[in-house]
């Protein structure tokens, strides 16, 4: 994975979802305008749609939200970034605190059911959970640490209005297949914190 050494800046390469690179980036006026569109109160659903948007342009993706079935019963599940053969994941613009500084307890499920649903998933997608409140991202992480999961699930922060995204931790990564995932010793994937199982 090649991720910008300053979130701000975009990287060199696109990422590719299976190691490789598939080119260079789009034009930077779309980056101008997406983070112009970013700095707009936007309602959840504008929120997730300019962040599967800008998903698509840092990462040379082209993943889109998509009703599929999940398990042999057919049960269905709205998934905010799918790109077949290549990725699926969910998009959350909820915040970890309510403005009263609460916790945000339904927040914080959706989140949740959403990471369960990428763990019915059985496609080989690579799994992302994108979150835009950093504190939801990192406590996500710190809540499933020792969890197992049946696949890895990228756990990213996006700053939108800094057309910016950060890997905060890897879902279901044992320590030994850490290296793997490209770091050097297998304490915590691609050098962050990540929930290990």
């Amino acid at each position: 994975m090649r991720y910008s050494p300053t979130m701000h800046e975009p990287m060199k390469e696109d990422y590719d979802f299976r190691g490789a690179t598939r080119g260079r980036y789009a034009d930077l006026a779309q980056f101008e305008k997406l983070r112009k569109r970013a700095a707009k109160n936007l309602s959840p659903r504008a929120k997730a749609a300019l962040v599967r948007e800008l998903f698509n342009l840092r990462f040379g993706a082209n993943a889109r939200k998509e009703v599929l079935s999940v398990g042999a019963r057919g049960a269905r599940h709205e998934f905010d970034l799918f790109d077949d053969g290549a990725l699926i994941g969910g998009i959350g613009t909820s915040p970890w605190r309510n403005p009263s500084g609460t916790t945000n307890t339904d927040g914080r499920n959706r989140v949740e059911a959403e990471v369960l649903w990428l763990s019915l998933w059985k496609g080989d997608e690579d799994r992302f959970e994108i979150l835009t409140d950093k504190e939801m991202a990192t406590n996500l992480v710190q809540r499933f640490v020792g969890c197992s999961f049946p696949s890895p699930i990228q756990v990213l922060w996006c700053s939108p209005e800094s057309t910016s995204f950060e890997l905060i931790g890897v879902l279901g990564v044992r320590r030994e297949s850490a290296i793997e995932w490209g770091e050097s010793t297998p304490s915590a994937p691609l050098g962050t914190t990540a929930a290990t199982g």
